[in-house]
């Protein structure tokens, strides 16, 4: 939303031209389309130097990580109800399926940077108050996700269900940091690729 979009000030200078405060479902299509399409360029770079991740390019024609940040993303992939008693030509009824035809091609285009750009150097960064299929989700998405961070000292075991692929795995807040206020702030738990499962302090 444009109202979260400031928690991100910090971060302008490191954002690409048109890339920061994406709100609309227009708008933010047209970007991941962008890094999808800087995705491919680089996979071009790759085949050309006959290597298998950036990191192997020399450094002169190495390009930088791009990071691909998306907050409140429930919100982002709610569809919007579409006024079916009215005519299909009618414009708030054209309007609602045009909204909604973005909204899914936001989650299909997201959903393959996430699969197929990590070797590229672009990356996936969503935030969501419930990471499940109800609120846009999807598993497939997920699955796409090694790295998974839960916030918070004491979460519900259905929280944990959503936001880990195994959460028994993932140990919880011990009990002297959970029960202490200022020590349990700015906790949370991770299950993270190629190590261990952990609990964080931000």
């Amino acid at each position: 939303t444009a109202a979260k979009s400031v928690d991100y000030t910090w971060c302008k200078p490191w954002v690409i031209d048109g890339g920061f405060g994406v709100t609309t479902p227009r708008h933010i299509l047209a970007m991941l389309k962008i890094v999808y399409e800087e995705g491919q360029k680089r996979v071009e770079v790759l085949h050309r130097y006959d290597k298998q991740k950036i990191l192997e390019l020399p450094p002169e024609v190495r390009p930088k990580p791009l990071l691909v940040v998306m907050d409140e993303v429930q919100q982002t992939f709610t569809y919007t109800e579409e006024p079916k008693s009215l005519p299909k030509d009618h414009p708030l009824r054209q309007e609602a399926i045009e909204y909604n035809t973005n909204i899914a091609s936001i989650k299909s285009v997201l959903q393959k940077i996430a699969a197929e750009m990590r070797f590229a150097g672009i990356r996936v960064l969503l935030a969501t108050q419930m990471a499940q299929a109800n609120t846009g989700i999807s598993v497939p998405l997920k699955m796409t996700l090694p790295n998974r961070l839960l916030l918070g000292a004491n979460p519900g075991r259905t929280a944990r269900g959503h936001a880990f692929s195994s959460p028994d795995s993932v140990p919880e807040v011990p009990d002297w940091v959970r029960d202490d206020k200022g020590a349990s702030r700015g906790c949370g738990t991770a299950e993270l690729e190629g190590r261990p499962s952990c609990v964080f302090k931000g």
